[in-house]
C-alpha cells in the first residue's frame, strides 16, 4: 500500500472558489508522483456535494460507499470512496 496516498483538502469557507484547493491539490499531486505514488484515495461525506464535485474536477471517480459511516448528532451519513490513478 506504499503506492497509495490517502488525501483530504480542507479550505476555509471564505477562501473557497478562489483556486486554493486546486493549487494545494496540484502541488500535492506533483510531490506524490515524484515520490512514486500511483494512486490517491479519499472519503467524502455523501451530503458534501461541493467536495464531491471538486474531486471529480480533479479527476477522481467514485469507487464505493461506506454506509452510515459518519454520525453528526443524531444524523448518520454515508461516505463516498473516490480514487484517482496518478499514472
Amino acid at each position: 500500500m506504499t503506492h497509495v496516498g490517502q488525501i483530504g483538502t480542507f479550505v476555509d469557507a471564505e477562501w473557497r472558489g478562489h483556486g486554493v484547493g486546486r493549487t494545494l491539490f496540484h502541488h500535492t499531486r506533483e510531490f506524490a508522483v515524484a515520490q512514486g505514488y500511483g494512486k490517491f484515495v479519499i472519503q467524502v461525506r455523501s451530503g458534501n456535494a461541493g467536495a464531491q464535485s471538486f474531486y471529480r474536477r480533479m479527476g477522481f471517480n467514485e469507487c464505493g460507499r461506506l454506509s452510515r459511516q459518519v454520525r453528526v448528532g443524531e444524523i448518520e451519513e454515508d461516505e463516498i470512496l473516490m480514487e484517482l490513478f496518478l499514472r
